[in-house]
């Protein structure tokens, strides 16, 4: 057998494994195929609240998601934060922002997972070329650093 030491290392690695994966935020799927990521939604708030802060206005401020069901939930929280001011960010899909662009833009991935599992949407490199050629003058990426 393993040294006592490094048996009990090895059962420390695992704890703090386990404790990893409690704490990391998992996507929310239906039987639809629909995927939202409320911690993740959380975080594309407070990027919009920081660049509002620090002086952009919010029809410079682009939103995309490859998940509509991500967006509706986006859209519910930027309500809530904003109010009818939110209809000055625009929120949409890739595929609705090609041709288009923004000075800044807020990526939510959505996927959170264990098996690093991104979706067949995220790994379609058209979609991908769409996305990190739409911003401007800045992009903020969110997403799980064990999944993207």
């Amino acid at each position: 057998g393993k040294p006592p030491d490094l048996e009990k290392k090895s059962d420390e690695q695992q704890q703090d494994q386990q404790q990893q994966q409690q704490q990391q935020p998992q996507q929310q799927s239906s039987s639809s195929g629909n995927h939202q990521n409320e911690h993740e939604a959380q975080v594309v708030i407070l990027a919009a609240i920081a660049l509002s802060n620090a002086g952009v206005p919010l029809a410079s401020i682009g939103i995309v998601s490859p998940y509509r069901s991500q967006l509706a939930l986006l859209n519910k929280l930027l309500r809530r934060k904003f109010g009818d001011v939110s209809r000055e960010l625009e929120v949409n899909t890739v595929d609705k922002y090609q041709g288009r662009d923004k000075e800044c833009l807020i990526v939510s991935c959505v996927r959170s997972n264990p098996k690093g599992d991104v979706g067949s949407l995220l790994q379609d490199r058209r979609r991908m070329n769409v996305l990190l050629s739409r911003a401007k003058q800045k992009m903020i990426f969110v997403g799980s650093v064990k999944t993207v």
